[in-house]
Order: C-alpha cells, then structure tokens, then sequence
C-alpha cells in the first residue's frame, strides 16, 4: 500500500472510530495493542486484513466498504486516470508507441521506486506484450510486480485492475492460483474473469479458460455492457464449439455486435485474433 493510500486509511479509520464513540482503548482491547491503532491512524503503519477485519466488526462496519472508500482515493484515482490515457494507444495496437511508453515508466519507477509508478510501469509493458508476444519485458519490474500482487491479503477493485492489466506478466500458476481467489471476490467484475480466461486461451491453458467462463456465466451480465456480453460469448464459443461452427457464430457475433455498431477497427482485431489462436478439442 502506498503512503497516500496509507495516510486515507488511517484517517477513515479514526472518522469511522469517532462516528462509533469508540475510544482507542475500547477498541484495541482483546485484539491488538492501543499503540498499533495509533499509529495506524497516523498512516504511518499499515493494518493487514486480520487485524483490521475483527476491529471493522466491532463497529459494525463493512470491511467492503472500507476498503472501497479508501481505493476510491489517490491510488484508485490515480490508476483509473492512467488507463484512461494509455487505453486508446492499446486499443490502436501503436506498438511503437507502446513500447517507448514502457520504456519511458520503467525509467520513472526505477528511479523514484513509487508504487504508483510500478503499477503503472507494469501495466504498460504487460499491455505491450499482449500485442507483441515477444516484447522483452523488465525483469525489475516483472519481479516487483510479482512479489507486489502475491502479498495482497484483500482483492480490492484497485487490486483485480492491477492483476488483470498485468496478468502477461505473471506465470499460468500464478494466474491460476489468483484466479481462484478472484471467484470468490465481490470486487471482480464479469469482464475482468473473461479477459483471464483470454489470456489462459492464447496460452493453449484450455481447461481452465472453460472453468472460468463457466463461473461467469453463472454471474448476472449486464445486459447494456455490451463489451462484456460480446467478449463472453466470443470466448465461450472458442471453447465449447467446434473450430468450424466456432468461426460461423463468432464472425456473425462480430458482424451483429461490433460492424452494425461502426466498431470496425475492434471488429477486424477479433477477426485476426480467431486466425492467430488454436481451437481446443472439444
């Protein structure tokens, strides 16, 4: 967590103690020292999700709550602003582009060492490598991403958006294994378990890229979002169908969901995606 991050949550916290007519004392006693909650209130310590749980609870507050309003500052914001400029040179597949980006934020991070400017180092050269498979990524960076993502204790929407922008960095193990925590957070959302199941597909992982459509099909989509609807279906019909009736439903998905729309250039990318990638055997 970063010091701003840090700094929110303490202060949330000691709001949220007030509001309670909790003192320090009252609230610390039976689960940690009063010291600990001081100076977590400060920002100067980060509390970890068993310690933070158990005093939540004993206000009778959510810990979702908390936690999304703690992400919905700095970091969140942050991040959130970041896609929002790097999203239409990905949606181009600017390679070029792309990769002096990369470039560009690795030299930041390594120089400043902020988590801000890892996350969004990491994102922009695992973005770059899902264009170009054999972009040489950062070893820093792959590794401090890693070590970053395998501490999390609490899959925040701040944390699944990092995991998923970042997830061509990350081993198939790795993935998988934070794929099955993902399911059983309230915080992933429809598109992010697709777009994991995307990446098991292009890595020929075929049954887990099964397993995890199955669980988004048992989510209730949205039906205006019309990008996760597309991409779900698209996704399901690769691995479920022959490679034959495969191409016929996709290409009238793409013609029906993405042409009639003016979506050509999104259109002409998922029509060179089902050239480039195997069929699994259904």
């Amino acid at each position: 967590m970063d010091r701003l991050l840090k700094t929110n949550a303490g202060q949330l916290f000691h709001k949220i103690r007030n509001n309670r007519g909790f003192s320090v004392a009252q609230l610390s006693s039976g689960i940690l020292s009063p010291s600990t909650i001081n100076k977590f209130e400060a920002g100067t310590i980060q509390l970890f999700f068993f310690n933070l749980a158990p005093l939540l609870q004993k206000m009778d507050y959510s810990l979702d709550d908390f936690y999304n309003q703690v992400q919905t500052s700095s970091a969140s914001a942050s991040y959130r602003k970041f896609l929002d400029g790097f999203e239409s040179i990905y949606q181009e597949n600017d390679l070029p582009t792309l990769k002096k980006a990369s470039q560009e934020l690795c030299a930041v991070y390594e120089k400043d060492q902020n988590f801000q400017s890892l996350i969004q180092a990491a994102t922009a050269i695992s973005l770059t490598k899902s264009v170009d498979q054999s972009y040489e990524t950062n070893p820093l960076i792959t590794q401090r991403i890693t070590e970053y993502l395998l501490k999390v204790n609490y899959w925040g929407k701040l944390e699944v958006a990092i995991f998923n922008n970042c997830s061509f960095l990350l081993t198939s193990q790795m993935v998988k294994t934070i794929t099955k925590e993902l399911i059983y957070s309230q915080s992933v959302s429809a598109l992010a378990l697709i777009n994991v199941a995307d990446l098991m597909y292009q890595r020929q992982e075929y049954q887990l890229a099964k397993e995890i459509v199955k669980q988004v099909e048992n989510l209730r989509l949205n039906q205006n979002d019309l990008v996760t609807r597309f991409k779900f279906l698209f996704m399901k019909n690769l691995l479920t169908l022959d490679a034959s009736t495969a191409r016929v439903r996709n290409q009238q998905l793409i013609d029906g969901s993405l042409r009639s729309l003016g979506s050509n250039s999104l259109a002409s990318t998922f029509e060179v995606y089902m050239t480039k990638h195997s069929f699994p055997n259904t």
